[in-house]
């Protein structure tokens, strides 16, 4: 074994005999002091949202979510054709509700297809919404989109990331998802001193449906 592999051999044993015993989950960290600004709720979440170029409008229940997708692709003038991703719980007969709309499992089509997901969470205190990656719901399929509409019932719209931190440790107690992903708007390039453009390398519009019940 060469000097550089008994180094690393050596490393890793420790890093191992640190760990033995050692929680799967670490303790949760203590709760920060949260201004009072930031403590908002649904009327935050949209507002912070629309500064980073979202849009957002309410609907009563799942099943106004097909129309409220419908309005929103015929007034931007976009495609008929829209990829419904499989976290988004609704079947084909609630989607007749939106006809002339062709509804597609994928795969998304680059830059140029409508993607319609649900979603984990909201933060109020950012705008943010939380996708996790499933079997069901590819990743990549975030990023490829030119529209992502994101389906996300209000009780889910929590106010500060420690808030979602403490619900991700209820819910995943022993093995979490894959990947998240904190969406806030629309991509967008970051080169200082250049104007900004959308879509530079994900969605170039990101509109939220919020599900009131």
């Amino acid at each position: 074994m060469s000097s550089s592999a008994a180094a690393r051999d050596s490393i890793l044993q420790a890093i191992r005999r640190a760990r033995a015993g050692a929680d799967a989950v670490p303790d949760a960290p203590p709760a920060y002091r949260t201004p009072a600004a930031l403590l908002g709720g649904i009327e935050q979440f949209c507002a912070y949202a629309g500064e980073e170029a979202a849009t957002s409008e309410h609907v009563g229940r799942m099943e106004d979510v097909p129309p409220a997708v419908l309005r929103y692709v015929t007034g931007q003038g976009l495609a008929m054709r829209v990829v419904v991703a499989a976290d988004l719980d609704l079947d084909a007969a609630v989607w007749a509700a939106a006809q002339p709309l062709q509804i597609t499992g994928g795969p998304v089509e680059r830059d140029g297809d409508t993607l319609v997901t649900g979603c984990y969470a909201g933060v109020a205190e950012a705008g943010a919404l939380i996708m996790l990656s499933s079997s069901g719901v590819p990743n990549e399929a975030k990023f490829l989109a030119a529209t992502h509409i994101a389906a996300v019932r209000a009780v889910d719209i929590l106010p500060t990331f420690e808030a979602l931190w403490t619900r991700l440790r209820g819910d995943f107690t022993d093995r979490w998802p894959r990947t998240m992903n904190w969406i806030v708007g629309p991509s967008r390039t970051a080169d200082l001193g250049v104007p900004s453009k959308l879509g530079a390398h994900g969605p170039a519009r990101v509109h939220i449906i919020i599900i009131d019940a």
